[in-house]
């Protein structure tokens, strides 16, 4: 992975380069005189914050960016006295002075820094190879759905797991386009997805569909605020609840390999029964979503291959209720799942230094109270600094998002999205191993003899798992 980025980081810096380019040449007219009388120079500042808003919805949004954004507009507003002379006279270069020019480099120097140190590591680019892309419609809801298969190295009548994963709604299928490749480099059948009117951005049909400012800012307040306060708490309940009616709609098929008209979903599989394993991962509300579906009576029978959950950086929203005395909100419903768990949080869930679950409150406090209280096997882990985007590809494409949310750890945690995937990827592998050694008749009947189970991961990062 690491030859793969390196290989990819000059794409990234061009658009970079041309905007700092287009805005030296503005300032360095002072120094070249046959600059200053090239009235088309004027309009570098303006071009150049057009360009930096067209950032926006080619890599997300990145924060890295806001400050040279104000300054090239603020450069084109003092500019425009002189675009305006340049209508009327030829000496368009009259007040061009030295102080004006070096204040205004330094301060597009201040503003260019976090533009580069901040950079994406990676393109926000969609992987395309050994990747299938799918549209599927679900007629009683009228969504559309987007899916993304990713498919390992797989021989003829052989068979391997499948993995249904579904993305963060803010970034959907990009911040977790990698996250997907690493599992498939794993061993495992992927499918992810991005759903139109939710997701944002979705990707489907060759183009990026964004959702509005409003939900977007909805997304927002339920990450900040969802367990303290009420109206971002209901926003969240809305996220999850949307995020189960996907799963509803898209696990039976995923189950049996079938899509919506009955005909093969991902070709090379076996269709229908016996059915191989599945396992769900899931970010943020869909995490939760997941844990609160297989909690449902008869749900986990009626999808007796789907063998584990990853609940990633999920808060339980569902779970808070408003307490009348203290209008708090407080985790008062606590979903017990009828399969496996691995609750893979932020190490400011965990008390590093006593190596267990903290006392106090915290947004995580639904997640430990429902870890403590389970009934079935599962597993609580943080790796050690990371904060809330170390699991998901934000921390290659939108790199500043991991400093502003960082983990208890302030320094620079030694981790990797290859490590936490590996990470998820070997908890999958674990229960498939313990249901084959329990189970062997049983388990090789549902899923066949040609089923290749994964091989583990060695991971070094430092994981604290209660």
């Amino acid at each position: 992975m690491q030859s793969l980025i390196v290989g990819e980081m000059s794409d990234i810096w061009i658009p970079e380069l041309i905007i700092l380019i287009f805005l030296l040449l503005s300032f360095l007219r002072f120094f070249f005189k046959g600059l200053r009388f090239l009235d088309g120079i004027l309009w570098l500042p303006l071009i150049s914050f057009v360009l930096l808003v067209c950032l926006f919805p080619a890599y997300g949004f990145r924060l890295e960016c806001i400050p040279l954004l104000v300054f090239s507009f603020i450069t084109f507003v003092i500019s425009i006295p002189r675009l305006v002379q340049s209508k009327d006279s030829d000496d368009i270069g009259h007040g061009v002075s030295f102080v004006p020019t070096i204040i205004g480099l330094i301060f597009l120097i201040i503003t260019v820094i976090p533009l580069f140190i901040f950079a994406p590591k990676i393109p926000l680019i969609l992987q395309t190879e050994s990747v299938e892309n799918r549209m599927i419609h679900d007629k009683s809801a009228g969504n559309n759905y987007f899916l993304r298969i990713y498919r390992p190295s797989i021989g003829e009548n052989e068979q391997k797991p499948i993995i249904l994963l579904a993305p963060p709604e803010a970034g959907s299928v990009y911040a977790c386009d990698r996250v997907c490749s690493e599992l498939r480099d794993q061993g495992f059948f992927v499918v992810t997805y991005s759903r139109h009117g939710l997701d944002s951005p979705c990707a489907g049909a060759g183009r990026k569909h964004h959702v509005s400012a409003v939900k977007i800012s909805r997304m927002w307040q339920a990450f900040r605020k969802g367990t303290e306060k009420k109206k971002a708490n209901d926003w969240g309940q809305y996220l999850e609840a949307e995020r189960q009616k996907d799963m509803e709609f898209l696990l039976p098929l995923i189950c049996r390999n079938l899509d919506e008209n009955g005909t093969t979903l991902i070709s090379g599989l076996r269709s229908g029964r016996p059915e191989l394993p599945v396992f769900l991962a899931g970010y943020g509300a869909a995490g939760s979503a997941a844990v609160f579906l297989f909690e449902q009576p008869g749900f986990s029978a009626r999808h007796a291959n789907v063998l584990g959950i990853a609940a990633i950086e999920c808060w339980l929203w569902q779970s808070y209720l408003e307490d009348v005395s203290s209008r708090r909100l407080e985790p008062r419903w606590l979903p017990q799942p009828e399969i496996p768990v691995l609750y893979l949080v932020s190490d400011r869930a965990l008390d590093l230094t006593n190596q267990q679950v903290l006392k106090k409150q915290n947004p995580y406090r639904a997640i430990l109270d429902t870890f403590n209280n389970s009934r079935r096997h599962s597993v609580l882990a943080a790796f050690e600094g990371a904060g809330p985007f170390a699991y998901n590809d934000f921390s290659l494409t939108h790199p500043l998002y991991t400093v502003l949310f960082p983990g208890q750890i302030k320094k620079k945690p030694k981790i990797n999205l290859a490590d936490a995937t590996g990470y998820i990827g070997n908890y999958f592998i674990s229960l498939l191993e313990k249901t084959a050694d329990a189970e062997p008749a049983e388990f090789y009947e549902r899923a066949g003899a040609e089923l290749l189970i994964p091989e583990k991961r060695v991971i070094s990062a430092r994981v604290i798992a209660e």
